[in-house]
């Protein structure tokens, strides 16, 4: 694929994303606020603990795409529509298989329901019927057209995928308001979700058919070919289980020592952090194949120096956000759900900085999974889950939510942040020196958020309005001051110019 459309999709693919999360964000944000109001925080709860039930039953889903979309790489380069379509055809086999090991774990789970909630259960609510429909929400893709979706990514069509969920997302919010409005039930508001998937995987498939009709899933892979997948899967599942250990077991831990209540207070707490995340999703998504053609056609040097401008912006952005986490997360939790529904100052703060920590390591995980090195840090996200899980139940039950977000913060800085660096340094940008420049960059750029935390969140403190207006005017204070400190500290950092000059060339490209 050449530069012109390599840049066209990536910035389609950019600007799909932003319109994306203006849906992702705020119809689900309106239609979660019904929710809360209408039937009450505790069925949050609910959701939230299916949800990472059900996260972790698609452990065996996780790294087949992963795996599947790097071995494409090479074939759709090369237009060599043979093999992709045996790789396609290995991929809908091997997804038919997960949905029945899904399904299978899924109803093995449900006498364990009582051990993992504390207190009582919403009235009304039948949880096995509750659980059937998440169930299906989540094997019916297995059984459809969701492998297909592996196309958009291996052709950098990200932009396609994108507008596809964005499509989703809004019918779905505004039918469950209307839903919710009308009947107050939230069997009402969950059913909507597998006549979503259901709808999604039909466009998936037109959209895929439309774009690709020389690819449908024809043939069997070589033997070589699948000792590769193998491998490939069982480096991208053991990094893919930590991860999802890692970001689900604390609501699993939340609900069953602190109550269904507690776990609805922090999944609106975490839902302001995932949608953000969801952001930086967007464009994980879209840098992910360019930088795996970069990694394959430009020097260790050149994509090193990229290297260092991406995390430079990435880190700029996380800082940003972080900031303005710190400083409104609680102005804006006592506007949105009231005083009731909130955790202490100290929470918020510690929020804050899980989200930093989060970041911190993000840019070395797009680089491992662009080179595709995922054999060689296998064990790296499954340590880091384990420790977060073993952490959360000692700390929780001693010190409540702060355990919980304290155990996820110690495992980023002291097994995630390293352990990544160490496999991305050792195997891919392996030149002697680099890696202590990175952890310098990160050094400094930690150094410097602390400050511009620091002066913001004192200027956001003199306003002492309450209500809309004051949130209003923090937050007016807090992006004009997190905005200016944190340019003015990086003045003296050359790759903030660079940066700087590479969005503008986006730009000047975006309006020929």
């Amino acid at each position: 694929m050449d530069n012109a459309n390599t840049l066209r999709n990536t910035k389609n693919g950019l600007l799909q994303g932003v319109i994306n999360i203006i849906s992702n964000l705020l119809l689900p944000f309106v239609s979660r606020t019904v929710l809360i109001y209408v039937l009450g925080t505790e069925y949050l709860g609910l959701g939230g603990l299916f949800s990472s039930i059900l996260q972790i039953l698609s452990l065996s889903e996780l790294g087949v795409g992963a795996a599947i979309s790097y071995m494409l790489y090479k074939p759709v380069a090369e237009n060599d529509i043979t093999e992709v379509n045996k790789l396609l055809n290995f991929y809908r086999i091997i997804y038919r298989c997960i949905g029945v090991v899904i399904l299978f774990f899924g109803i093995i789970c449900i006498p364990f329901f009582p051990l993992l909630i504390k207190g009582e259960v919403p009235v009304n609510i039948n949880l096995y019927v509750l659980y059937f429909v998440y169930l299906s929400q989540t094997v019916l893709s297995y059984f459809m057209f969701a492998y297909k979706t592996v196309l958009l990514n291996a052709n950098q069509r990200y932009d396609i995928f994108v507008f596809i969920q964005t499509i989703i997302k809004f019918i779905s919010s505004i039918s469950q308001i209307f839903l919710l409005l009308i009947f107050k039930s939230y069997y009402a508001y969950v059913i909507v979700l597998p006549i979503m998937v259901i709808f999604n995987n039909v466009l998936d498939n037109f959209f895929v058919h439309k774009l690709f009709p020389m690819y449908y899933p024809h043939g069997h892979i070589t033997s070589a070919s699948k000792k590769l997948f193998v491998k490939n899967v069982i480096g991208a599942f053991s990094t893919k289980i930590g991860e999802t250990i890692y970001f689900s077991a604390d609501q699993l831990i939340i609900s069953a020592i602190l109550g269904l209540q507690t776990l609805g207070i922090y999944t609106n707490y975490y839902y302001i952090i995932t949608s953000i995340i969801a952001i930086f999703a967007i464009i994980h998504n879209t840098l992910r194949p360019v930088l795996g053609n970069h990694i394959n056609t430009k020097s260790l040097e050149e994509n090193f120096s990229e290297f260092r401008i991406i995390n430079f912006g990435y880190m700029f952005f996380i800082s940003w956000c972080s900031v303005c986490l710190l400083c409104i997360y609680q102005p804006f939790m006592e506007l949105w759900v009231g005083k009731n529904n909130m955790f202490p100052n100290v929470v918020s703060i510690l929020f804050s900085l899980y989200f930093y920590t989060w970041g911190l390591c993000s840019v070395q995980g797009i680089y491992r999974d662009s080179a595709g090195i995922w054999w060689q840090g296998k064990y790296i996200s499954l340590i880091a889950g384990i420790t977060n899980l073993v952490l959360n139940t000692i700390l929780a039950l001693k010190f409540g939510i702060k355990g919980i977000l304290v155990s996820s913060i110690i495992t980023s800085i002291l097994v995630i942040f390293p352990g990544y660096t160490y496999i991305v340094f050792k195997y891919y940008f392996n030149s002697k020196g680099y890696a202590q420049k990175l952890i310098a960059d990160d050094l400094i750029y930690s150094g410097i958020v602390f400050l511009v935390a620091i002066i913001t969140s004192l200027l956001v403190n003199l306003a002492n309005l309450r209500g809309f207006s004051g949130f209003v005017l923090k937050l007016i204070i807090c992006v004009f001051s997190n905005t200016i400190f944190l340019l003015l500290f990086n003045l003296w950092n050359k790759r903030l110019w660079q940066f700087l000059t590479i969005l503008k060339k986006m730009v000047r490209k975006s309006r020929k």
